[in-house]
């Protein structure tokens, strides 16, 4: 195994970046409720942004006041990293959002099933394991698998950050 690999999974098993998963999975949903899942996946993915955006920022506090959008904190956290070839990760935190926001704005949209299907595909064609057939995961299960990987990365990169600025001071 290269060495490099084997750093990268020992990160990922680390106490820091398990507990991540922990709190992810005792406030995810455990049942098939689509509105649920996005929601609670939505907060949670915010939560990871905050603490990136913390990460890179000496006076976190002073943006406490801006009042930043969802959309406007992904996009900052993208040009505040830089980090080449994960632009599905920024186009995928901001179609949540679309999903997120047609559910809080709209009781029966039309919109809702194009934007739920759009972020399946655009995840499940780069991510999703072959083994896997879709047709056997509900549509719920497939998104609470979608926002998973979508938070997984970002515990990844806010966990390198946190070791980054530790590893500075």
């Amino acid at each position: 195994m290269p060495e490099l690999q084997k750093k990268f999974e020992q990160f990922m098993e680390s106490e820091n970046v398990q507990k991540h998963f922990v709190y992810y999975k005792k406030h995810m949903p455990q049942i098939d409720e689509l509105d649920l899942i996005v929601l609670k996946g939505h907060l949670l993915i915010e939560e990871q942004i905050d603490g990136i955006i913390e990460t890179k920022t000496n006076k976190y506090e002073a943006l406490s006041n801006a009042r930043l959008t969802f959309f406007q904190k992904a996009s900052l956290v993208e040009a505040l990293l830089g980090y080449p070839n994960i632009d599905w990760l920024w186009e995928n935190l901001r179609n949540l959002n679309g999903i997120r926001n047609e559910l809080s704005h709209n009781l029966n949209s039309p919109k809702l099933v194009t934007k739920i299907d759009n972020f399946l595909i655009s995840i499940e064609h780069l991510y999703m394991p072959e083994a896997i057939p879709k047709e056997i995961l509900s549509k719920s299960e497939r998104v609470l698998s979608a926002i998973a990987l979508i938070y997984g990365w970002l515990t990844a990169i806010l966990e390198a950050r946190r070791n980054t600025k530790a590893s500075k001071l």
